[in-house]
């Protein structure tokens, strides 16, 4: 007989999931208010995000491609015009809002490598200074602090209200300033922008959400990064003679989940 138990949780809250294994779970205080979560563990094909902005749109790839690494699937881009970018060039920034990025950069210096920008002029990027740079209309670069490292990870976050914006890196604010951000909707790319300035690394994730998260979620958010996740089947199996719990193509052991 099948016993049904309700699990809200990713069982590993900084493992990255496998494709189609995972859903939002949107009781978590993380999830609040979330508008966009691409994880970019597809592996090939579009990406997909388990929180859209509008049903019926979705993403398109240009020129980047499918790689492995540190972090798991992410998408790999070289310093050319290649970008993830919303299928209706409809996508809404308003006023409040927290975008949040894991990345892998290739190059730091002479150049500046956008990790994303919409119309709105709403955009994170690698800046030539090797700081990482937040950018909200009508004003100018708001700075990290701290020196970039090819070949590191980074969670980079910025956070924009009406009153003022905020740049951390991984779970530390480098900088905070007044400047307000510009609501609106039009394209968005994430990897590129329009003035031939593009990414070269990698793109782990991208999320976005219509509220400014606060210093503890950022930290939150950067120690575990796919708390905020759930499995995608949350039905579990008591067979006694595979001596466990089994799901769908999951199974527990003492060490934890294994495929």
């Amino acid at each position: 007989m099948a016993h049904i138990i309700r699990s809200p949780i990713w069982p590993d809250p900084r493992a990255k999931p496998p494709f189609g294994a995972a859903r939002v779970n949107w009781a978590h205080p993380l999830a609040r208010d979330m508008s966009t979560c691409l994880l970019f563990n597809e592996g090939g094909g579009k990406p997909q995000s388990p929180a859209r902005e509008t049903q019926g749109a979705g993403w398109s790839i240009t020129g980047a491609v499918w790689r492995t690494g540190p972090g798991g699937k992410q998408l790999s881009f070289d310093n050319t015009s290649k970008f993830v970018s919303y299928d209706t060039n409809n996508f809404p920034f308003g006023s409040l809002v927290t975008v949040s990025a894991v990345v892998i950069p290739d190059l730091v210096n002479s150049a500046v490598h956008s990790v994303f920008r919409d119309s709105t002029t709403t955009a994170i990027y690698l800046w030539s200074t090797n700081v990482w740079a937040g950018y909200s209309s009508p004003s100018n670069e708001i700075l990290g602090t701290s020196t970039v490292v090819a070949g590191t990870t980074y969670r980079v976050t910025l956070v924009l209200t009406p009153a003022g914006r905020a740049l951390y890196v991984n779970h530390a604010q480098e900088r905070a300033d007044v400047g307000t951000a510009t609501s609106g909707s039009g394209a968005i790319k994430i990897g590129s922008d329009d003035f031939s300035q593009h990414w070269s690394g990698g793109i782990i994730s991208w999320c976005k959400w219509n509220r400014a998260l606060s210093a503890a979620d950022v930290a939150w958010l950067y120690n575990e990064p796919y708390s905020f996740l759930r499995p995608a089947i949350r039905r579990r199996y008591f067979v006694p003679a595979a001596g466990g719990a089994t799901w769908p193509g999951w199974m527990w052991n003492k060490g934890g989940w294994t495929a």
